[in-house]
């Protein structure tokens, strides 16, 4: 998915989008290729910095720096200046050592700081945002370790961090404080799955989350299935919506294993983007 969804997609954060009966999830409205304008084709202008950019995994610009998330390194995060167009640092080693991670990625905190958590190792740093883009060597404001497991968490401003649930079988979502505790288990999955395993839910509807600048609206989009959920800051569901292609995966589990039965496998959303009016994946 891409582009050429996004026009949708900032209808349906206001509400305004046409819906039919669901031939895929139930519960769930739904919409298909006809609901979907023409493409719109993005264009912009290369830039070419003083030292080359790898394969990066994740990038995003923070104020006027490029930061990238690479794989293979001594360092995961690689930023350079957009004004200068020079690499000015690489941040976050690899490794098992109080300074070091596994798997980092960044959180944009709602104040001037900068969050790096690692999923592997359950823990997270807090800096200051100025600092860790600038300096080559900086100590974290804060360190929280986790008892949780956080698959995708991301910052709700005014509620703390939200992440996919994999501690219960009938709530989707935790809410952590900064922590480190349990703040919230919320989020109801659809009714066909209330059955199911934790294991096959949480295969079915692993994926990202996406909020929106001042934290009014978030959205969790999922990649084995298009079944995208929009909430709201007080962590309610304001609306279930599955499309194009209504795909549903038919996931069991085995013998501690997921089996895939009956249709081939079927990518859907990845890496949700939300911006004021809308979002893009």
């Amino acid at each position: 998915m891409n582009r050429l969804l996004s026009l949708l997609f900032c209808s349906i954060l206001f509400g305004l989008m046409h819906s039919c009966t669901s031939n895929g999830i139930k519960d769930t409205e739904s919409f298909d290729w006809s609901s979907i304008p023409e493409p719109i084709y993005l264009k912009g202008d290369s830039i070419s910095f003083d030292e080359i950019l790898l394969m990066p995994t994740r990038i995003v610009v923070i104020d006027s720096f490029l930061l990238t998330k690479n794989r293979n390194v001594e360092r995961f995060f690689h930023i350079y200046n957009l004004n200068t167009k020079k690499k000015v640092g690489e941040r976050i080693p690899f490794g098992i050592g109080p300074k070091e991670m596994l798997d980092p990625v960044w959180l944009i905190m709602p104040d001037s700081n900068l969050a790096v958590f690692d999923r592997n190792k359950r823990q997270m740093n807090i800096y200051r945002k100025s600092l860790l883009l600038t300096c080559d060597t900086v100590s974290p404001l804060k360190h929280i370790s986790f008892d949780y497991q956080l698959m995708n968490p991301v910052v709700l401003p005014g509620v703390g961090i939200l992440s996919s649930n994999l501690q219960t079988e009938d709530k989707k979502f935790i809410a952590v404080d900064f922590d480190g505790n349990k703040i919230n288990e919320f989020g109801e999955y659809p009714n066909d799955y209330k059955g199911k395993t934790l294991y096959e839910k949480s295969v079915t509807f692993m994926g990202d989350i996406a909020v929106k600048p001042d934290g009014s609206r978030w959205v969790m989009t999922h990649k084995p299935t298009d079944m995208l959920e929009i909430y709201d800051n007080k962590l309610n569901l304001l609306k279930r919506l599955q499309g194009p292609d209504q795909n549903v995966p038919d996931l069991k589990e085995e013998n501690g294993r997921i089996q895939r039965k009956g249709r081939a496998a079927k990518e859907a959303y990845f890496f949700p983007i939300a911006t004021t009016d809308c979002f893009y994946v």
